[in-house]
């Protein structure tokens, strides 16, 4: 095995979980995801097998990009399919989507815009201490009031608003320390 091989090959091993969890979120389609896995890897191989391959840093976001612009395409073709084509405009049904309505790759960007937000506040969920945690998802993801919460956790009222904001500031530190934009 030549050196080439042995780096892609690497790359290859060190990024196919990660990207294939990111596109399987995406596409919530194991086959199809396995087959943009795939492609992204063969577009990649293609474009630096004649070029310097960069640092593994920078082949995994070239990676990630790769995949992300592969499954926007898909996206197109799939709703090009479902698209009838007629004759003649005079034929066609009048079309009854809003100006307002998201197009087919606006709907799969904001997906993937969300996806990969649920990621990092999960990865920030994790920095916190369990009992912040707790109270947090509580609040949040259940909508339990602060005296449902209180009797829970069997805590004061006052005691649960003060860990959570407590939860809240440090998940605004943790964010600013990655790098993230957050009021």
């Amino acid at each position: 095995m030549s050196e080439i091989e042995e780096r892609f090959a690497r790359i290859y091993a060190n990024v196919r979980d990660d990207l294939f969890a990111y596109i399987q979120r995406s596409m919530r389609q194991e086959d199809t995801s396995l087959d943009l896995l795939q492609d992204a890897f063969y577009n990649f191989c293609r474009i630096y097998q004649d070029r310097e391959v960069p640092e593994d840093i920078q082949c995994r976001m070239y990676l990630f990009k790769i995949a992300r612009n592969l499954m926007i395409n898909y996206g197109k073709k799939v709703y090009n399919r479902r698209v009838d084509l007629v004759e003649s405009y005079d034929d066609a049904p009048a079309i009854n989507r809003s100006k307002s309505e998201p197009t087919p790759e606006d709907q799969v960007l904001t997906r993937m815009h969300a996806e990969e937000s649920e990621q990092i506040l999960a990865e920030l969920l994790d920095t916190l201490k369990e009992d912040l945690r707790t109270v947090l998802l509580l609040r949040y993801q259940s909508n339990l009031r602060l005296e449902d919460i209180a009797g829970i956790m069997d805590l004061s009222i006052s005691t649960i608003s003060r860990m959570i904001q407590k939860a809240e500031q440090a998940l605004v530190q943790e964010g600013r320390k990655r790098g993230l934009e957050l009021p």
